[in-house]
């Protein structure tokens, strides 16, 4: 009886700044973290994951620095932690030209503007990586932000997901309603690019939200970008089960994991989608780190990596052989004990480090949370 095999989604998890879920890793002596706003940084990033065998690069934002402890950003701007932050999609176009089937994940905040220019936006980078764009949703959280972008106030955690929801319809009408899909002649001949009859102005007049004319880009190899949502609340939870085609969950415990999954899949279900429309990614940290020695331990306790963590210790912790070797590891991934009937999804996130490679790896499958298992414990041997 042979062996259904399943497909493993992957991603690497990245913000366009010195540090993120790590703040201070940057300081070690071997890592190139701060080069961070230099375009070679991105570009060999986007490199090493597709000649990784990683699926996409997931790009975090923030829109204001979460001032909060002590009152003030003191600690933030000394650490370097989510800040400074670039803007992760101008990031998008050099690693697409430096890559061929890579795809990137990109945040984008539905509070903050108008619908019609991040639809616009959105569509440029559609455009611009052939359909390898995907738009993670969100509606923020920091109440600095709304104080930068002249808000004032935060608005109430159900009203954002509100004018989410109005937001989403506006984008979905300009993507998909505005050009028809020939309308694009392009022909030189009648000197005609296109046929005005089949380009039309979309109209909205909404409680968030008003907006009239046509999108201002022809139809993207996508139209609508893939959607991701990260939501857990309730009303999050029912925002991604209406719009989201994967949602990114950090569960630290199968039976938070299973619950979260149980509900983004009944939401489905209850916006008349199938359960199964939802592809699961959950995080899990590992530390990749050298095998010899003590030093990959002394390392995960310095940024205060708790035992209750499961670390895996896979290979070297210099990033050329580490992705080599992890490259023949996940193609093997497929036969190493996941036979189910039903799907499941994996995600792999690195931070990218000349010392270490971080991994995230999770796993839904059959409707359950899996308990974790790294996929070796040196790759050459699995």
């Amino acid at each position: 009886m042979s062996v259904e095999r399943k497909e493993i989604f992957t991603n690497a998890f990245y913000c366009a700044s010195p540090s993120q879920s790590w703040p201070g890793l940057w300081a070690h002596p071997d890592a190139h973290d701060l080069g961070y706003n230099k375009l070679d940084y991105w570009t060999n990033l986007a490199r090493i994951c597709e000649d990784g065998l990683i699926d996409g690069i997931f790009l975090a934002d923030t829109l204001a620095i979460n001032g909060i402890y002590r009152g003030n950003a003191d600690a933030l701007v000394e650490s370097g932690s989510f800040c400074p932050v670039m803007d992760p999609m101008l990031l998008i176009p050099s690693m697409a030209a430096a890559t061929e089937h890579l795809t990137f994940g990109v945040t984008g905040n539905t509070t903050y503007e108008p619908p019609f220019l991040l639809a616009r936006r959105l569509s440029t980078l559609d455009h611009l990586t052939d359909g390898r764009v995907a738009w993670n949703v969100v509606t923020g959280t920091l109440p600095a932000a709304a104080k930068a972008l002249g808000q004032g106030q935060l608005p109430p955690h159900d009203t954002r997901y509100d004018i989410a929801d109005e937001f989403m319809e506006v984008v979905y009408r300009l993507w998909e309603g505005s050009w028809d899909d020939d309308a694009a002649l392009r022909d030189k001949a009648r000197r005609m690019f296109a046929d005005p009859a089949k380009v039309r102005s979309v109209s909205h007049d909404g409680e968030n939200f008003r907006s009239e004319g046509i999108h201002m880009t022809e139809p993207s190899p996508q139209r609508t970008p893939f959607i991701f949502a990260a939501g857990a609340s309730a009303r999050g939870t029912r925002f991604a089960g209406r719009h989201a085609e994967s949602a990114f969950i950090a569960a630290n415990n199968m039976p938070n994991a299973k619950q979260i999954v149980e509900r983004l899949r009944q939401q489905a279900v209850e916006q008349g989608r199938a359960a199964d429309d939802i592809r699961i990614f959950n995080a899990v940290t590992v530390v990749v780190a050298d095998m010899g020695g003590t030093g990959g331990l002394e390392a995960v306790r310095g940024i205060g990596c708790d035992a209750g963590k499961r670390v895996v210790w896979c290979t070297r912790g210099v990033v050329s052989p580490a992705v080599s070797e992890a490259r023949a590891a996940l193609r093997r991934m497929p036969e190493r004990g996941h036979s189910g009937q039903t799907d499941f999804a994996h995600v792999v996130s690195t931070n990218y480090s000349q010392y270490q490679i971080w991994w995230l790896f999770g796993c839904i499958y059959n409707d359950k949370a899996l308990e974790f298992r790294g996929f070796a414990t040196h790759p050459a041997e699995a």
